[in-house]
């Protein structure tokens, strides 16, 4: 009998990747829709999937958070996942901002991806497992436009741009015990992105 957390978990993953499909159109409603997707409410989502998934199937459900680095500098970022037999199905929430020193420039340029993935899970040992997933989900950035102004010592400010786009995402977690490595990365149109975070995770 499947739990009420593998449903719901399976149930989010159909829905959401036919909604990316429907975000890649180059439409108005489209650009409206991927607008309303902030990372705030990506969040939000997260926050509720955790609380939905531990009611009905936390003896299969980990969550897990860790910091590293990626290709735009400092990385951060949570995963949900539930697992059932060799089968994984996850939910992450990630971030990466630039590395600055020393500047002031305005807007910080960023990254966010919020991506539904569903894998392979295998258990070596006692201590080891290693997962393998792909899926996909929308991605959000700030990056500097046009030069506005310079406002003093390394201060400049620049027009901020916000594009939004759906990307395919994929992902490999590597844990010995509660610790390990997370790998990830995000294939779209307009920045395409990958990087790795240490991360420490609870449950199984």
């Amino acid at each position: 009998m499947k739990l009420p957390a593998f449903e719901y978990l399976l149930t989010l993953q159909s829905t959401i990747l036919i909604f990316v499909r429907e975000l890649t159109e180059d439409t108005a409603e489209a650009k409206y829709r991927m607008k309303f997707l902030s990372p705030k409410a990506a969040i939000i989502a997260l926050f509720m999937l955790l609380c939905c998934a531990g009611v009905g199937g936390a003896q299969n459900l980990s969550v897990s958070g860790g910091l590293g680095a990626g290709s735009f500098g400092l990385a951060y970022g949570v995963n949900a996942s539930y697992s059932e037999n060799a089968i994984v199905w996850s939910i992450r929430f990630l971030r990466q901002e630039e590395t600055r020193i020393l500047s002031g420039t305005s807007p910080s340029e960023s990254v966010t991806d919020l991506a539904i993935l569903v894998g392979t899970k295998r258990k070596i040992g006692r201590w080891i497992s290693v997962s393998f997933e792909i899926g996909g989900g929308p991605v959000w950035l700030v990056r500097r436009g046009a030069f506005l102004s310079h406002d003093g010592f390394f201060q400049n400010s620049y027009e901020k741009l916000t594009p939004s786009q759906a990307g395919l995402a994929a992902q490999s977690q590597l844990y010995f015990g509660h610790v390990g490595l997370h790998l990830f990365a995000n294939y779209n149109a307009r920045e395409s992105f990958g990087g790795a975070l240490l991360s420490v995770r609870f449950g199984k």
